[in-house]
């Protein structure tokens, strides 16, 4: 059994690429560092409570991880080619096969971001599809520019 917690005190976005264990959460490690390019995250959370054999199944139950990461001034691109979000705050969340996160604010371009949720669930499957909300402010002019970028055009 396998049941640490611990806490991680703030740090750029950078230096978390930088610290990050290799061979854990590799795909997260690499999502990280080709789209968050600016930002701090902080205080780090986590609790782990993962039971025999939970290692070797497909996915880790929902209750074996918590990992809440506060973020601030965060720079994320969350389609390549399209205007970034920057100004980002708010927590990400990671459960055994769950990654959620709370957008409390942030800009896109001259947009204003407020109230924002990611859920993407299952994610030891390949392809899986993610849940994505926000209240978006602005003129229309500006959402249709955003929306008229490749690749969405």
């Amino acid at each position: 059994e396998i049941g640490p917690s611990g806490k991680i005190l703030p740090l750029s976005v950078l230096d978390l690429v930088r610290y990050w264990p290799l061979r854990v959460g590799e795909d997260a490690r690499a999502w990280i560092a080709e789209n968050m390019s600016a930002g701090r995250v902080g205080p780090v959370s986590i609790k782990t409570n993962i039971g025999p054999g939970q290692l070797d199944a497909p996915a880790l139950p929902e209750s074996a991880i918590d990992l809440q990461l506060p973020i601030s001034g965060a720079s994320v691109t969350y389609v390549k080619g399209m205007t970034p979000l920057t100004q980002v705050r708010g927590v990400a969340m990671l459960s055994g096969d769950t990654f959620k996160a709370q957008i409390a604010s942030g800009r896109l371009g001259p947009l204003v971001v407020q109230k924002g949720a990611v859920v993407i669930p299952q994610l030891h499957r390949h392809g899986t599809v993610g849940d994505i909300a926000a209240t978006v402010s602005g003129t229309m002019r500006d959402v249709l520019k955003i929306l008229d970028e490749k690749p969405l055009q």
